[in-house]
């Protein structure tokens, strides 16, 4: 790197770059974690009217005199009580677990988009010099603080 790149106003622009790219990224994700929450709420309604039509079901084979139609309310019965478990099984997995990680995600760029950022100029060790114990000094370079 040249020794232009390190100046002040560079490392201005480059910390909000980062930090605008940061931003972004954690709303993007913040956004996603949204979505995941409210689709999987939209699903509810449909399960929680197959359960109620399930319970009618069971209610009416109970109270029905004749053996074969109560045992063909069970039947529709079980089959919507099973219907309405894969239908909810889904949503309350993605509601309770799956907008979890895109959280993180967001978490994560949030904290870097308030990262402050420093650049360092590392000396390109001669090959042809002979090895030195230890790693040399590097030159450091600290951008101006954006106050927000």
């Amino acid at each position: 790197m040249t020794k232009e790149s390190f100046d002040e106003d560079t490392n201005a622009k480059a910390e909000t770059a980062f930090r605008d790219y940061c931003r972004f990224r954690a709303e993007d994700a913040w956004r996603q974690a949204a979505t995941v929450k409210q689709t999987s709420i939209r699903q509810l309604p449909r399960a929680l009217v197959i359960t109620a039509v399930a319970a009618a079901c069971g209610s009416l084979g109970a109270n029905l005199d004749s053996k074969t139609a109560a045992a063909l309310l069970y039947v529709i019965a079980g089959i919507g009580a099973i219907a309405a478990w894969v239908i909810v099984w889904m949503p309350i997995e993605e509601l309770l677990f799956d907008w979890r990680p895109p959280a993180h995600v967001a978490a994560v760029f949030d904290l870097l988009s308030r990262a402050r950022l420093e650049f360092i100029q590392r000396r390109t060790p001669d090959r042809r010099a002979a090895q030195s114990p230890g790693p040399e000094d590097p030159q450091r370079h600290r951008a101006p603080a954006i106050h927000e």
